[in-house]
């Protein structure tokens, strides 16, 4: 017998797709409680009920901001839009009360109003926005499979050690961060931020003392200055539009003589087909890496920033600056051709509807990267790191990546 919340069983199919167990195992017995959730909209969105909210997502898609305290309404809502396929950004909350008080005057939708209306990109246009919960589970997974170790190599190499401030930015599931918070120690800090930090919140209970969970949109919030002895970021400054700026302050936040190490992916400076594919398995491919493109191009993506991260660096006046490239072969269904297709399902649907590829095309894509027969080279990431000019700290120890 099995006592609970029901909508842990209802909404989980929906959400997970697969879940661990068959639904229909499962044989309600009584109900004990009733729980009415309950959707509300702002005044200056023109919708009377559910069906036209809908209808306006469908039609403006990403332009809807949500929000809703945590747990079951959270849950639901995040399970419509799932089952109506729509595209609304999910504002994060921790509490009950502050997303009431939100809407009621108008926070949540001012924010899409401005955002909306200034034709500049902003943070919430995100490609691979986190409320798309499914597909950002398996990419972070992929990610962490792939490219942890080496990350830990370069960090491990700059020195990090017991007593170490850190920040780690667009800290995605955590891991990196866990990493770092365990390298420092009990004496050290590390601070991690994100635009979206609901794939860390869940461990919030479990976060050692040293390490801070920050809610932060490093295109355009603040820094501390001169207060980290190590500045990490994964796949984060090519897509925020204000990357320069970002950058700018990621070597102000570094202490003298502290590291900064950046990593981006580079899709295309590489064909990424392997000449052993079929020409047109390889031309679909291509394709839906075309599309990705324009679609990265029209949030305001900087093709070359990856490649000229040397540069910057240099240009930023750090000393012992250095970049490496990293490309390997990807087989069908492994952590690497999983992560492609987390990518494309997840854009698939602005693709289709601009016309840059069709549905059956990308079916065809995502069956062909789950095959075993089938292999690509991976987007080449690139690892650039430099170091602040100035004098260490009494003690202070570091060493060359």
């Amino acid at each position: 017998m099995l006592y609970g919340i029901p909508s842990a069983f209802t909404i989980n199919p929906v959400l997970l797709g697969i879940p661990p167990y068959d639904p229909n195992d499962l044989v309600p017995i009584s109900r004990t409680t009733s729980v009415v959730v309950v959707v509300a909209v702002h005044t200056g969105v023109p919708v009377g009920f559910l069906g036209e909210l809908a209808r306006l997502a469908d039609a403006e898609p990403g332009k809807l901001l949500w929000g809703a305290a945590p747990g079951l309404p959270r849950y639901a809502f995040t399970a419509f839009l799932k089952r109506r396929g729509l595209d609304m950004p999910y504002v994060p909350y921790k509490d009950v009360a502050t997303p009431a008080v939100d809407l009621g005057e108008g926070r949540v939708h001012e924010s899409h109003r401005r955002d909306a209306s200034s034709g500049a990109p902003t943070m919430n246009s995100y490609i691979f926005d986190n409320s798309a919960e499914a597909e950002t589970a398996e990419r972070f997974a992929s990610l962490d499979s792939l490219y942890n170790f080496r990350t830990f190599q370069y960090l491990e190499t700059a020195g990090i050690g017991p007593g170490w401030h850190c920040l780690e930015v667009g800290g995605g599931s955590g891991a990196i961060a866990a990493w770092m918070a365990d390298r420092v120690g009990p004496s050290g800090y590390v601070l991690v931020t994100d635009l979206d930090p609901r794939f860390m919140e869940g461990s919030v209970d479990r976060t050692p003392a040293q390490m801070e969970l920050r809610r932060h949109d490093i295109g355009t919030d603040p820094l501390p200055e001169q207060a980290f002895d190590l500045v990490h970021a994964r796949l984060v400054l090519q897509h925020v539009p204000q990357r320069h700026q970002a950058f700018a302050r990621l070597v102000a936040a570094l202490k003298p003589r502290g590291w900064l190490v950046i990593e981006e992916f580079d899709g295309r400076l590489i064909d990424r087909t392997i000449p052993m594919a079929d020409a047109s398995e390889a031309e679909r491919f291509r394709k839906m890496g075309r599309a990705v493109g324009r679609l990265l191009d029209d949030r305001g993506y900087e093709a070359d920033w990856p490649r000229r991260l040397y540069c910057h660096l240099k240009t930023a006046g750090l000393t012992e600056v250095s970049m490496e490239g990293h490309v390997a072969v990807r087989e069908g269904g492994d952590p690497g051709t999983s992560l492609d297709a987390a990518n494309y399902a997840q854009v698939r649907k602005e693709a289709v509807a601009k016309g840059m590829i069709t549905d059956a095309e990308v079916d065809a894509v995502l069956a062909r990267l789950d095959a075993s027969d089938f292999a690509v080279f991976s987007p080449v990431m690139f690892t650039a790191w430099g170091r602040r000019p100035g004098a260490a700290a009494a003690g202070a120890t570091v060493t060359h990546p």
